[in-house]
Formats: structure tokens, sequence, C-alpha cells
């Protein structure tokens, strides 16, 4: 589980404002990964093997904010598959593409021999970023369609800004700031963005925080989204259920799961009608819950993925917290 966030703005935001927005991205989204901290800003990638928190006050994100930016975007990371260094950290850069993922792909090895890519790292979110720039952002849902885990992702690709979603979520606002610049800010979940647009701005209740579509391609501008696909897209689990499981596993192996953390329980529930949560002594980052086969949050999800990939030898995975 990872955390994507970032902004779009005309004219540029005030420099100082940009870099109190971004701050309070990362910060907020760092429960759902403390691992690692990046962001693309003012034509630089800065990532670090470190939590958001100390990630905003080292010097080269300070410095980063010498001019006033028209967008960026940031990543918090928990990693299921790589390295655990700086470089495995996101955004990841090629050319004219950057990208930030939250999600995972199992057949990595599959996806690059289908769509002829390679990759620096061992981490399966830098094919994304392979992808768009071998094929440019149209293709963008074929690969998602190709794919057997859930995705959300930015991408800047020749100076726009794209979003998609495929079962992880995603929220956005437009507002006007007070110095009068459109702006698009998008995030993980709706609560980082409200409380990061709260962090710089009074935000009157008229603002509506969104969700895009599932599986649709967007062109994001500071005054909205554009669908640029009118298809749904999405991606299909092609792994068997692994034991440990007393619940049906089916409908989320085929896809069908929730849009974002608080739904996951209501959802499941159907298979497991006896299920309570627990609201005390938790160290699940997502949904407050313990770390158990009965916990059905997607950060636990991941972990008995890749724990399952783990048994069956045949997925590289470095770290899986």
């Amino acid at each position: 589980m990872c955390g994507i966030a970032g902004f779009i703005s005309e004219p540029p935001l005030p420099r100082k404002t940009a870099r109190t927005l971004c701050s309070a991205l990362l910060y907020y989204s760092q429960d759902r990964g403390q691992q690692s901290a990046g962001i693309f800003v003012n034509n630089a990638t800065i990532k670090k093997a470190t939590s958001a928190t100390n990630f905003i006050t080292s010097p080269e994100y300070l410095t980063a904010f010498d001019k006033n930016p028209s967008y960026a975007i940031t990543h918090t990371r928990q990693p299921t598959s790589g390295g655990t260094d700086s470089k495995h950290a996101q955004p990841f850069r090629k050319n004219d593409t950057i990208t930030v993922h939250n999600g995972f792909y199992s057949d990595c090895e599959a996806l690059k021999k289908q769509w002829n890519l390679t990759k620096s790292t061992n981490v399966d979110s830098e094919l994304v970023t392979q992808f768009i720039d071998s094929y440019g952002i149209d293709r963008l849902p074929d690969f998602i369609d190709s794919t057997d885990g859930p995705s959300a992702i930015a991408a800047l690709y020749r100076n726009n800004l794209y979003l998609i979603r495929s079962s992880n979520p995603t929220s956005y606002a437009t507002l006007t700031t007070p110095g009068n610049s459109s702006i698009l800010v998008f995030a993980s979940t709706k609560e980082i963005l409200e409380k990061s647009l709260l962090r710089c701005w009074l935000i009157p209740k008229s603002i509506s925080l969104e969700i895009p579509k599932d599986g649709i391609l967007y062109h994001a501008t500071a005054t909205g989204l554009t669908a640029l696909t009118e298809n749904s897209v999405s991606h299909s689990y092609r792994m068997k259920p692994w034991k440990g499981h007393n619940y049906s596993h089916s409908s989320y192996l085929q896809g069908e799961t929730p849009d974002d953390d608080e739904s996951i329980i209501t959802h499941y529930k159907k298979y497991m009608p006896h299920y309570k949560p627990h609201e005390k002594d938790c160290n699940c980052l997502s949904c407050k819950l313990p770390h158990t086969k009965e916990c059905l949050c997607q950060s636990c999800e991941v972990k008995r993925f890749v724990e399952a990939r783990k048994c069956q030898g045949n997925l590289e995975i470095d770290s899986a917290d």
C-alpha cells in the first residue's frame, strides 16, 4: 500500500504555498507508506528511504521549491516488491515520463515479455513508467487491462498530468485559491485530501471531494478532469486462492474490490458475517486492525499476497511490512 498525491495549477502556485501543500500531502499520506517518500516538482525528482516527516524537512526537498511550480506529484511507499533504498522509491522517471503508483503486480516477467519492457530496478511500479515512455499515455488502459493487480496511477507525460485507477482509491478536488489560481489537487483518499487542503486554505463547504470513475483514463487540468476513454478497464487476478483463508476469496481475485479502505470491511462481511473489527491495540496502518488472517484491509491483503508468493518461490520480495 502506498500514497499518491499532487496538484496542477494555473497560473503556477506561489512556491511557499506549493511547498506547504506538498508537505501536507506527503505528511498525511504517510499512514499509507512510511518506508520512503518522494516528489517530482520544478523538473526535479527527489526521493529518500525515509518517512515523509523526515523527508519534508530535508535540504534537498526544501530547495526544490526555488520557483513557482505549475504541478507536482508525490509518493509515500510501503514496499511490496523491490529493494528498500532510495533508488527504489518513487516517483520513477524516464525521459518525459514521470509516474507514481499505488498497487502491485505479481506477473512482472510476463508483463516485461508481453510489452518488451526493461527496468532499472526490481520494483513492479517502474513498469508503468517504462510502458508509458515506450507506448504513450493513450495506451495506458491497455497495460492496466493486462496486469494482475490493483492500481492507482498519476503520470506526468510531456508536461501533462493524467490519472487512472483500477480498484485502488484516488480522490480529487478543484478550487480557486485566495491568490486566484485555479487548482486541481488529488490524493489517495478523501481524508488525506481534506486535511491537506485545510492545512493550506480555509475550504468552504461548497467544495466537493470527488472520486474519478474506476478504469477510466483522465487528462487532469487546473479546472477538472477530462475522460480520454469511454470503456472502463480493470486488472484481473490470475493467482489461485492460497491456504489459510476461512472465507470465499473468489470476488477479490476477480477484481471485485472496494474503492476505499473504509468500505472494505462492509464489502467482505458477506463472507464473514460474524467478523467484528478490533478498535484498540491495532498495528494495521490503513484500517486500524491487527495484521491477521481475519483482517480484510488492503494492507493485510498485500501482506498475505506477498507471503503466499514467497512460499510459492516465484516472486522476489525484499520487504512487505
